[in-house]
C-alpha cells in the first residue's frame, strides 16, 4: 500500500472490502471527536494511568499460566446445616415457627391454625419475633376504610319530606321550613368534609359536629330576630321623626276636599250636585 492511498482514507469506515481489518486500528489511531490522527507528540501526559498500567503489566506476569483444577459436584445440592429436635422451622403456608419435629406433624394435619406454637429457645429472639410480628398483623386488623364525602343533592328538586329522610338518616333535627332544612343539610355537610380534610388525629367526633350544628343555629336565629327588632325599631323611628310631615299633608288633603265640595255645591251650573264628587249621583 502506498503513501498515496493512505491519504484518501479520512475516516476509518474508508476500510473496506479486504482492508476492513484495519478499521478498528485507524480508529484507534485517531481522535474521538474530530477523527483527526493522533499522534504520540500531540497526546497530553497522564502520569498516573501509566503508572497503573505498568504495575498491572508487571503483576500480570505473577499470574499462574493453568488455572486450579475444580472437583466436580455430583449434582446434588447438599445442605450441610444439620437441623436437630430444637431447631426452629418456618412453617411454608402459615408462616409460623416450630422445631423440626412439630413442624412434620403441623404439616400432616393440614397446616392446622389452633395447633399450639412452641416457644423460642432464645426469650429474647421469641419476643423480638412476637412484637415484630403483632407490629405488621396489627394494621390489617384494625384498619378501617376511611369515610367517604357527603355531596349536596339538588335541594330544589326534593321535597320536605325527602329533605327530613335525609337529616333523619344523618341523625339531624328534621323540623322547621323547608329553607330552614336546606340550610341545615347545607351547613352539616360543610362541617362534615371539612372535618375529614383534617389530620386523623385533629379531627372532631360526630357528637361534637352535631353540637357546632346546633350552636351555628341557634346563632342563625338570634341574628335573624335581631334584625327583625332592628327592622321595627327603625321603622317607628322614621315615623315619629316625619309624624309631622304627614300630619301635615293630611290636612292639606282634608282641606282641598272640602274646598273642591263647597266650590261645586255653589256652582248655579251644576244645581248644587257634581257627579264627579265621591257621594254625589
Amino acid at each position: 500500500m502506498n503513501d498515496a492511498l493512505l491519504d484518501e482514507v479520512s475516516d476509518p469506515s474508508d476500510w473496506t472490502g479486504a482492508w476492513s481489518e484495519l478499521r478498528p486500528l485507524d480508529t484507534s489511531l485517531r481522535c474521538g471527536l474530530c477523527y483527526k490522527k493522533a499522534f504520540d507528540a500531540e497526546l497530553v501526559a497522564q502520569p498516573a494511568l501509566e503508572a497503573a498500567a505498568n504495575h498491572w503489566r508487571h503483576a500480570r506476569r505473577l499470574r499462574p499460566r493453568k488455572r486450579a483444577a475444580v472437583d466436580d459436584l455430583d449434582g446434588e445440592h447438599v445442605d450441610y446445616r444439620a437441623l436437630d429436635a430444637s431447631t426452629l422451622v418456618q412453617c411454608p403456608i402459615c408462616q409460623h415457627e416450630f422445631d423440626a419435629a412439630t413442624l412434620n406433624e403441623h404439616l400432616d394435619r393440614g397446616c392446622g391454625l389452633d395447633d399450639p406454637h412452641p416457644a423460642s429457645s432464645s426469650a429474647l429472639s421469641s419476643t423480638a419475633s412476637s412484637k415484630m410480628d403483632s407490629w405488621l398483623r396489627r394494621p390489617s386488623m384494625t384498619h378501617q376504610p376511611s369515610p367517604k364525602r357527603l355531596t349536596r343533592p339538588q335541594y330544589q328538586l326534593k321535597s320536605e319530606k325527602d329533605l327530613r329522610k335525609m337529616l333523619e338518616a344523618l341523625e339531624l333535627p328534621a323540623s322547621g321550613t323547608k329553607d330552614r332544612l336546606i340550610d341545615r343539610h347545607r351547613h352539616w355537610v360543610n362541617l362534615y368534609n371539612a372535618n375529614l380534610d383534617a389530620a386523623p388525629a385533629l379531627r372532631a367526633s360526630i357528637p361534637s359536629l352535631r353540637k357546632q350544628l346546633r350552636q351555628w343555629e341557634r346563632a342563625q336565629d338570634e341574628s335573624l330576630c335581631s334584625k327583625t327588632i332592628t327592622t321595627e325599631k327603625q321603622a317607628q323611628s322614621w315615623l315619629k321623626a316625619n309624624q309631622d310631615t304627614y300630619a301635615s299633608l293630611a290636612a292639606q288633603a282634608r282641606a282641598t276636599l272640602h274646598a273642591s265640595e263647597t266650590k261645586y255645591s255653589a256652582d248655579p251650573s251644576t244645581g248644587g250636585q257634581d257627579s264627579n264628587i265621591p257621594g254625589h249621583s
